[in-house]
């Protein structure tokens, strides 16, 4: 039943990351960086939005994207630079 609700939020993640991308509400941003992390955190589109959300003005949306890319493994392995830039 769990697996079969994660496929159907699953369809939410273009608007998760539209949301993260573009909503004025950094409170908004940072939970679609949550969310994005809860659902899909390996998907490549998820892993390269969370990514762009590193340099968001808002530090807990940073801290938000950290997280969830924490979540996506190795699949994450490109925004370790990242990853590194954003600790500085």
């Amino acid at each position: 039943a769990l697996q079969s609700i994660r496929e159907d939020s699953k369809a939410a993640v273009p608007k998760l990351i539209e949301l993260l991308a573009q909503d004025p509400n950094s409170s908004v941003r940072s939970s679609a960086a949550e969310a994005l992390g809860d659902i899909d955190p390996k998907d490549k589109t998820v892993v390269s939005a969370l990514k762009a959300a590193l340099n968001d003005s808002a530090w807990f949306v940073r801290k938000g994207a950290a997280i969830a890319l924490a979540n996506s493994g190795t699949e994450a392995k490109e925004a370790v630079p990242d990853l590194r830039e954003a600790m500085h």
